[in-house]
């Protein structure tokens, strides 16, 4: 099932799954996609898929659904398609949606190489810090507990 990458102004970039084939986008409770933006019309956008072919198609917005600059009524989306409405900035992936996927590239692939590793005794780990602001972190005190 495909899913949105949205950018909304001030936020976080989060990705989105398209939970049907009928997805509507807007500032209104009962939307499918609810962003609280109020450049948003409160059912902005529409995206269907149509056989194999995902389209967007803008309801009547105050202001637009744009493509690569260009105010759309209705558009076909294809893998990696960009659009804007409102402050809010969409990413259109027909693939399947992953759950945990890593944000930053580099981090993919540290995980990559970590679970590539077959040997865990080649990693240390550090039950506590050594040093803290350049000092000797201090020990800790071993908890007695009184039976009696």
């Amino acid at each position: 099932m495909a899913y949105l990458v949205i950018a909304a102004h001030g936020k976080e970039p989060c990705r989105q799954k398209l939970p049907s084939q009928n997805v509507t986008l807007g500032r209104a409770i009962g939307c499918e996609i609810w962003i609280d933006d109020p450049k948003l019309s409160r059912t902005h956008c529409h995206i269907e898929r149509v056989g194999h072919q995902w389209f967007i198609e803008d309801l009547g917005s105050t202001n637009g659904t744009w493509i690569q600059g260009r105010r759309v009524k209705r558009e076909a989306l294809g893998d990696g398609t960009s659009f804007e409405a409102g402050d809010a900035r969409f990413v259109f992936h027909a693939g399947e949606f992953i759950a945990n996927r890593p944000k930053d590239p580099a981090e993919a692939q540290r995980a990559r190489e970590m679970s590539a590793q077959s040997d865990p005794s080649s990693e240390t780990l550090v039950a506590q810090p050594l040093k803290i602001n350049g000092r000797p972190a201090p020990a800790p005190k071993p908890k007695v507990v009184d039976r009696g």
